[in-house]
């Protein structure tokens, strides 16, 4: 008779980021705990600390996580996209929209609300999304003041959009990022 034996898991830090991140988005900051993530993720908490010092090391790795996710692998994802600038710009606004990416916007901005960590982390990366989006509208034609405006009403539009057009049918959402796209990408008679 041969024993078997259980294989177990060896997890990395992103995974215990993605467990903290889904803890966050559908319970709050105050529920990541290490115990309840470990037993999320079938482990035990001592498990934990081959990764990290303690929870306030696993936050400040939460919001890098959040920021790479959300932030920078989209915006490589959407540079990686061969396309005109216009059709990168509608990449992205589909992959925000009809995909998950934006779903944890809320939550961690929630948290922001009341944590300085995590409010500092947000303020540079709404900063950095501009930036990225003032870019992607030089390419577009746009200079100075309008290239800022586009970016910012792209930003500000995106992080209110999945609290108002989630129920929304994948149809009706896809129109919705035509218009907005075209508004977006329009120029204005002066």
């Amino acid at each position: 008779m041969t024993a078997t034996k259980k294989k177990s898991k060896r997890l990395s830090r992103e995974d215990w980021g993605e467990a903290a991140l889904e803890v966050l988005y559908s319970e709050g900051v105050g529920k990541v705990s290490i115990v309840r993530i470990a037993r999320d993720l079938g482990v035990t908490s001592g498990s934990f600390y081959w990764h990290f010092k303690d929870r306030n090391d696993l936050l400040r790795s939460l919001l890098d996580f959040w920021v790479h996710l959300q932030t920078e692998a989209l915006f490589e994802k959407v540079e990686q996209f061969e396309g005109t600038p216009s059709e990168r710009l509608l990449k992205l606004m589909e992959i925000l929209t009809l995909g998950e990416e934006g779903r944890y916007e809320v939550a961690v901005r929630a948290w922001a609300g009341f944590d300085d960590m995590a409010a500092e982390v947000v303020r540079r990366t709404d900063k950095r999304r501009i930036e990225w989006l003032r870019s992607l509208f030089h390419e577009l034609g746009f200079s100075g003041q309008e290239a800022e405006m586009r970016a910012r009403l792209f930003v500000y539009y995106q992080l209110a959009e999945p609290s108002i057009l989630w129920r929304e049918p994948k149809n009706k959402r896809r129109e919705i990022i035509k218009l907005r796209h075209r508004l977006l990408t329009s120029r204005i008679p002066t």
